[in-house]
């Protein structure tokens, strides 16, 4: 239960005999009580404060001697990743080298099949003149 819904009604009555008294208004009344309720909530941060700021050197202390596995863990991790990337690199560098290679190849050997079929347009050619010549020897 919120402490300060049981404050309100004390600090009601006692604020009650104050202001039958004085002249001070209900608005100045409900003032005063919202600036006790800050003071107090002020208070309440500041003591969580510091009592946050003295647990956490603690808790420090504990944070590093756990993560120091996991750093380990993150470090190889990160050094497999970077491991795997220079392989890929490399991979990457050598299928461009043996894509150069096939095109130089395909180059070479689409100029071979040029010259294989002129080779053949000229053994057509020759096995013509023979044809030819035979029928004119046997004429």
């Amino acid at each position: 239960m919120d402490e300060r819904l049981f404050l309100f009604p004390i600090s009601y009555f006692i604020f009650k005999f104050y202001f039958i008294f004085t002249n001070y208004t209900l608005n100045t009344f409900v003032k005063m009580i919202r600036n006790i309720f800050e003071m107090k909530s002020l208070f309440y941060t500041f003591t969580l404060m510091i009592i946050i700021k003295t647990g956490n050197g603690w808790r420090e202390q504990k944070e590093e001697k756990d993560y120091i596995p996991h750093l380990s863990k993150t470090i190889e991790r990160i050094t497999i990743e970077q491991n795997y990337k220079k392989y890929l690199t490399e991979r990457i560098q050598n299928i461009k080298k043996l894509s150069k290679e096939v095109d130089d190849l395909s180059q070479e050997l689409s100029f071979l099949l040029d010259e294989n079929s002129n080779l053949e347009k000229e053994h057509l050619e020759i096995c013509r003149n023979i044809v030819a010549f035979r029928k004119t020897l046997t004429n």
